[in-house]
């Protein structure tokens, strides 16, 4: 299966992801955002229930949205995870959930990542997996007992999920405070705390600490600057401190430094039997997914700003990356837009609206490779069929290099029982030979028994050692007759060595010859195949090209036929699909939704074009004072020439009265100048379809 391609790759989909989507959708990149989970916010989704962030929803937001709700307001766990997947549905982000990255390379200009059933390419990848991935938890807390509840930070729910007895809450920074608080009313808390942090009430002089925070500028403050690098040294506590918790009950206790059993040490010495611990240990970060040089001597993530020293590799959503706003939800914009921006000046993206020529040049190209591939295609082909006769011919020279051997050990064969049998006569000869001398022995004793006293023992012994000179004689001859076999039989060995050499020799050299002819395809194939990668590759440029001046002149086109150019407003067609989405979001979550109908009209009719001019300008003048008195609910409707409606999201209707009398003030201005504007309200009602909710606010108007 051929891998997909991307210009960019994001993994994870949390808000860092989320907001590296926005700008590359707004750049018209073609990119994915991958992973493991099976929704949007998985992270977020995972906290413990009653968990509140401590930034208020002015400073959640993400670019181009709002965070919905009250501004000063703090949300909860499951308002975040609901803002993530309207985010996610909003811009319409190309989003690949359940897919889990087992691992990412770098092959050529490309990186190659390998899912859980396929594989993508891309030009960059930005790591947008967060600081919260792996849970840590202290080597000591294999030491405690069985019967010892244990849960990380990550993994607690609610109070009524840890047993009953005595808790201790390992961690001081705001996840641990927040828990022990929270456990507090149910259980006796200990809270272990290592060092001593900063406190910050959430609220100073009337205002939410992250208010001041902004306009001190130490939000904005970067890593790189002196008070930059002494507040990242150390965390910050918001919103809680040891005196509230002392007051809720809690017991303050010193570093954890053992634990055996039930018991708990820490750092004074003291000592604390638990039935429960909860580890707010903090998280690790787990790369080893990355097969490239990401990290420094130390350990940690070699980058600036989220940028690495491997070309086209980016990290977003990592604490500190360069601000302290960096991994909250509503700070990571700044550092999404750095990154991309950085993606568009490393890889450019072609001018767009290619015209018939490059689009035809573009076919051409193709159709090259095409040819290229086929090519390639035949090389391969022709090189399998000489690979297999070369294997045919090898086949052969071992058949006969086995019939050879065969024939040789025949040979030997033959040659061993000729051996055996010429060793057999031997023996013969020899029995015969000693037969014979024993016979002349016997005669000779006879003659002399015959003679009598005329034969002396002197010619007895000269008879004797003349018969046993004949047996040493016979015995010498038939040692030379066997040296003689033996060197018959080494030269035969010989002559058929000489021949298997030869046989072996010829087969190497058509082995030689065979891996030539491989070795030649090979080079040939090889070749082939760059110039149709290379060509398939200036192909699907041209191709990317191609679809994103579509995509772009299309965006353009929808553009232009949504969009009043006198307003900056919604026409009819598109302002009212938004108007059915704030609808439909409005009932899910329970906030009101309020329009604000506007009528304009002139003391006399438009004929001509100077009125309709004149006419045009006034209704974007009034338009522009209601957009500017309600942001950021700007979200305006027009719906004849000389009447529009604003629709606004998480505003009672008494709150809208309140603000409508102030552009009523404003507008006085326009009926001065013989203008006749009117206003009306109207608030949407359970049952009530968009006709009936517009019609209520356009007959306000009409009766003002």
């Amino acid at each position: 299966m051929r891998p997909e391609r991307f210009d960019v790759a994001v993994v994870g989909a949390g808000q860092a992801g989320l907001a590296a989507g926005h700008f590359l959708a707004a750049e018209g990149r073609r990119f994915v955002i991958l992973d493991a989970a099976n929704s949007v916010g998985a992270a977020w989704a995972k906290r413990w229930a009653s968990l509140e962030l401590f930034t208020p929803r002015r400073f959640d937001a993400l670019p181009g949205l709002a965070f919905p709700g009250e501004p000063d307001g703090h949300p909860s766990r499951d308002e975040v995870v609901s803002y993530l997947n309207l985010y996610a549905q909003t811009f319409a982000l190309p989003m690949a959930l359940g897919t889990g990255v087992w691992s990412m390379t770098k092959v050529a200009e490309r990186f190659v990542l390998e899912l859980d059933e396929r594989t993508i390419e891309a030009d960059a990848v930005i790591v947008a997996t967060g600081p919260f991935q792996t849970p840590r938890v202290p080597r000591c807390a294999a030491d405690l007992a069985e019967e010892v509840f244990q849960a990380h930070s990550a993994e607690y729910g609610a109070p009524s999920e840890i047993p009953a007895g005595t808790v201790l809450v390992v961690g001081g920074g705001n996840t641990g405070f927040q828990i022990a608080s929270e456990l507090s009313a149910t259980h006796a808390v200990h809270l272990s705390i290592g060092s001593r942090q900063t406190s910050l009430p959430q609220r100073f002089l009337g205002r939410d600490v992250f208010w001041w925070l902004e306009k001190t500028g130490l939000l904005s403050k970067s890593v790189d600057t002196r008070i930059g690098r002494r507040l990242s040294a150390r965390d910050t506590l918001i919103g809680s401190s040891r005196r509230a918790l002392r007051r809720q009950g809690v017991a303050i206790e010193s570093r954890t430094v053992g634990a055996s059993g039930r018991t708990i040490t820490f750092a004074t010495d003291a000592e604390l039997d638990v039935d429960a611990v909860i580890w707010a240990t903090g998280f690790g970060l787990d790369h080893a997914w990355i097969e490239l040089p990401i990290a420094t001597a130390d350990g940690a993530i070699g980058h600036r700003r989220g940028v690495t020293d491997v070309p086209g590799l980016y990290f977003l959503g990592l604490p500190w990356q360069h601000t302290r706003g960096s991994a909250l939800l509503g700070g990571v914009k700044g550092d999404a837009e750095h990154i991309t921006a950085h993606i568009a000046t490393q890889f450019p993206l072609p001018p767009a609206g290619l015209g018939d020529i490059e689009r035809d040049r573009a076919g051409e190209r193709r159709d090259d490779a095409g040819h290229e591939r086929g090519v390639a295609a035949r090389a391969r082909d022709q090189a399998g069929r000489d690979r297999d006769h070369a294997a045919h011919r090898r086949d052969r020279t071992g058949d006969q290099r086995d019939g050879a051997a065969e024939q040789r050990e025949g040979a030997a064969d033959d040659r061993d029982e000729d051996g055996a049998r010429r060793d057999l006569v031997a023996d013969q000869r020899d029995v015969t030979s000693g037969q014979r001398d024993r016979a002349g022995q016997q005669r000779d004793l006879a003659e002399a028994q015959a003679s009598g006293p005329g034969i002396t023992s002197n010619a007895l012994v000269r008879s004797a050692l003349a018969r046993r000179d004949a047996a040493s004689d016979r015995r010498a001859a038939l040692a030379d007759r066997y040296a003689a076999a033996r060197e018959r039989t080494e030269a035969e060995r010989d002559r058929d060595a000489g021949a298997s050499e030869r046989v072996e020799a010829e087969h190497d050299r058509d082995a030689g010859a065979s891996d030539r002819v491989e070795a030649e395809h090979d080079r040939v194939t090889a070749r082939a195949d760059r110039a149709a990668a290379a060509r398939e590759r200036v192909a699907a440029g041209y191709d990317r090209a191609l679809a994103r001046s579509d995509r772009t002149a299309a965006a353009k086109e929808r553009a232009a036929s949504s969009l009043d150019p006198l307003t900056g407003a919604y026409l009819p067609a598109g302002g009212f699909v938004e108007l059915d989405r704030e609808m439909a979001r409005s009932r899910r979550t329970g906030q009101p939704l309020t329009l604000v109908a506007v009528d304009v009209a002139g003391l006399g009719p438009v004929d001509g074009a100077e009125d309709r001019a004149s006419a045009d300008r006034m209704l974007a003048e009034v338009a522009g004072t209601v957009r500017s008195s309600f942001r950021p609910y700007d979200l305006v409707i027009r719906t004849k020439p000389d009447e529009f409606i604003c629709a606004i999201t998480g505003l009672e209707m008494t709150a809208a009265a309140k603000r409508l009398a102030g552009v009523d003030v404003v507008l006085a201005k326009a009926r001065a100048r013989g203008w006749s504007t009117t206003t009306g309200l109207a608030e949407l009602q359970e049952g009530d379809s968009r006709e009936d909710v517009v019609a209520r606010a356009a007959v306000g108007a009409a009766g003002n």
